[in-house]
């Protein structure tokens, strides 16, 4: 009996507890407006072009959850502004992708970029570039424009894809509670700029059959990105020259460290950095 009463007292404790922060974690929830706010008092606006990076786990707890931050997003640029996202269906290299290539299909591979570029690419609003290695989903006035022609693409990250489209549109990257290791728009410049010094891609291209958004089978021809200056790649090198310039505009969401960069800041920033010899990788570990 008295065991009984003592189970029953510890778990009375225990269920006081989760009330407490359970309570706790509603008073310090993001809503949408607060999330919109911020957005905002960061710079982005209506008709914007955004390329987010993101961790949603990084914000803390969300009302709502994805749908609230996506929604977030969305609301802030407008419908004359554009969200897009990295879909990439690989984690790792994309030479080790490659090497165990499985058909990639526009409409039903999955992101492994995180919960919220999942959550855009399957939104029926949602354009997905035709691209089996790097693929990127837009909702908005020039989704379509900055997804076309991905397949035209011998560089993922070249003149035909999203990510020079989004220099064209003066786009901004928003990195939400993502670090910069993934801003991957930092590859369109090594495939644009001249004379880049370290050769970043195999030299010999590969042929990729994939499902288009039509369900209709193509072929792509891609060159590879070569593991072995994947694996020096160090974006925090030019991220330490954005933050020390302002480049990049910060603040606290949540838990999470978010950052706005004006893209045409970003490529001013890596070409005078590139004339000093200063590239995003560690060549030291060369």
């Amino acid at each position: 009996m008295f065991q009984e009463r003592s189970f029953y007292k510890k778990a009375k404790y225990i269920f006081k507890k989760l009330k407490l922060v359970k309570r706790r974690i509603s008073t310090n929830a993001l809503s949408k407006k607060q999330l919109k706010n911020e957005f905002k008092s960061m710079g982005l606006k209506k008709g914007q072009s955004v390329f987010v990076h993101s961790s949603l786990s990084s914000l803390g707890y969300v009302k709502g959850g994805v749908d609230t931050v996506v929604d977030s997003l969305i609301e802030t640029v407008g419908r004359e502004g554009t969200v897009a996202v990295p879909t990439f269906p690989f984690s790792g290299s994309m030479a080790d992708y490659v090497e165990n290539y499985v058909c990639f299909d526009v409409n039903k591979t999955p992101s492994k970029m995180g919960i919220i570029t999942e959550k855009i690419r399957e939104k029926p609003s949602a354009v997905r570039s035709p691209h089996p290695t790097h693929p990127v989903a837009a909702i908005g006035s020039q989704a379509l424009y900055l997804t076309k022609d991905h397949d035209k693409s011998l560089f993922p990250f070249d003149k035909n894809s999203p990510f020079y489209r989004l220099i064209e549109l003066k786009g901004k990257v928003l990195l939400l509670g993502a670090s910069y290791e993934t801003m991957t728009i930092m590859r369109t410049f090594e495939c644009v700029v001249e004379n880049y010094p370290l050769p970043i891609y195999f030299d010999n291209p590969v042929t990729l059959k994939y499902f288009d958004a039509n369900h209709e089978k193509k072929e792509i021809v891609t060159k590879v990105q070569n593991p072995r200056f994947s694996k020096v790649r160090k974006n925090e090198i030019i991220g330490e020259y954005l933050d020390k310039n302002s480049i990049a505009k910060i603040r606290q969401i949540g838990n999470a460290t978010v950052r706005l960069v004006d893209v045409g800041d970003l490529l001013v920033i890596m070409d005078e950095l590139l004339k000093k010899n200063i590239i995003g990788y560690q060549v030291d570990q060369l």
